[in-house]
């Protein structure tokens, strides 16, 4: 079960008998994207991608839909998302400025260090000055949004909604309980708590690593009230949504097929011992 595969290939069922997903294919995304583009109007508009294989294969998949519409590309440009300067040593921001569309299309490879050799960009005012629609991968990463919000200000996000509440007693308590304190073998939690929460961890090792790899974080000791329901990142909407449907749907599966095991004779019961990875 895959809560984050979005790859069309994947729905090819004799190649992928036993793959199950809780996430729509990037055809389906595509395809309501060129929709709605259609639906304002904009059928002029630019396409910024990844300089990979991802990249390239969603470029040619939102190509074919707009195509479909009557939407014209104006420009393309691959970008090298790994690439802290690979942006400003192009003349892509040029392209960007210069262009006549009020439309960007971002698609690809979801990486933050894109967006942050953007707002490092003195000369940002190309893309202040257009519309950036988001594809839905690049949209359900609320770090990113919430990382310049001037930036991606009147922005048009493309994301699924899915009728499934997590606002729930039970998911209440289980994030309230999730603590440091709680886990202390948890590194992941120590790892959230010393990012979003500038905590200082038992490790001194570990907090001259983290100072030295981010120098604008200013450890402390914490008071221990923290909670991970403080931070903004973690009420999600969308990938939380996918990672707990998935993990609810395994768990219902092999409920009702533990119960139609109990309802076998005994005679015809078998045990399959599970090896926890």
């Amino acid at each position: 079960i895959s809560y984050g595969a979005t790859d069309p290939s994947l729905s090819d069922r004799i190649t992928f008998p036993h793959l199950f997903r809780t996430i729509h294919s990037d055809e389906a995304h595509y395809f309501v994207m060129s929709k709605l583009l259609r639906h304002f109007g904009w059928t002029w508009v630019g396409v910024i991608t990844s300089d990979d294989i991802s990249g390239e294969r969603e470029h040619q998949m939102l190509a074919k839909y707009l195509s479909r519409e009557g939407i014209c590309i104006e420009f393309s440009l691959r970008i090298n998302m790994n690439n802290l300067n690979y942006f400003q040593k192009t003349k892509d921001n040029e392209i960007i400025q210069e262009s006549s569309t009020s439309v960007i299309i971002l698609c690809g490879t979801v990486s933050m260090l894109f967006i942050v050799r953007i707002d490092m960009d003195p000369d940002k005012r190309g893309f202040q000055e257009k519309t950036l629609i988001l594809s839905s991968s690049w949209g359900s990463m609320e770090a990113i949004l919430y990382y310049d919000p001037k930036l991606f200000n009147c922005s048009l996000v493309l994301v699924p909604e899915y009728h499934y509440d997590l606002d729930t007693p039970e998911m209440g308590s289980f994030l309230q309980n999730s603590h440091p304190s709680n886990y202390p073998e948890d590194k992941l939690l120590e790892d959230i708590w010393m990012i979003y929460f500038n905590c200082l961890s038992e490790d001194k090792k570990k907090n001259d690593l983290y100072q030295y790899i981010y120098p604008e974080l200013h450890l402390h000791n914490c008071t221990g009230k923290e909670r991970i329901t403080d931070l903004h990142y973690f009420r999600g909407k969308y990938n939380s949504l996918q990672v707990h449907l998935a993990v609810d749907m395994m768990s219902r599966a092999l409920h009702d097929m533990n119960m139609k095991l109990n309802k076998k004779s005994e005679e015809k019961r078998q045990m399959d011992i599970y090896k926890h990875q």
